[in-house]
């Protein structure tokens, strides 16, 4: 297992699909100048999958199911006029899927 972390660029917006090595871990989340971006632990050998990401500001309806999400963390925007809050889909289940 050769294990690095990658970033991944986020758009602020409701839900949005992103591909990442099943297993990945989430760190951080946080602006890199203007983009939203997400860093995270991954084994490079593992075969990437598409993970929902639902991005969330201060105040705004929750209308997923949270059990399946893993909370990486809440940002402020770089004007400093918002507050986003990210989630990211567990993929425990969707890797055993892959393994089985």
């Amino acid at each position: 297992m050769t294990e690095s972390v990658w970033k991944f660029r986020l758009a602020v917006k409701d839900v949005q699909a992103i591909k990442m090595p099943a297993g990945a871990v989430p760190l951080h989340v946080g602006y890199q100048g203007e983009v939203l971006t997400l860093w995270a632990v991954v084994d490079n050998e593992q075969r990437e999958m598409g993970i929902a990401v639902r991005v969330k500001g201060t105040g705004h309806e929750i209308e997923f199911d949270r059990q399946h999400y893993h909370f990486v963390g809440s940002v402020e925007s770089p004007d400093r006029n918002f507050m986003w809050h990210v989630w990211v889909e567990r993929t425990e289940r969707k890797t055993k899927e892959l393994i089985e």
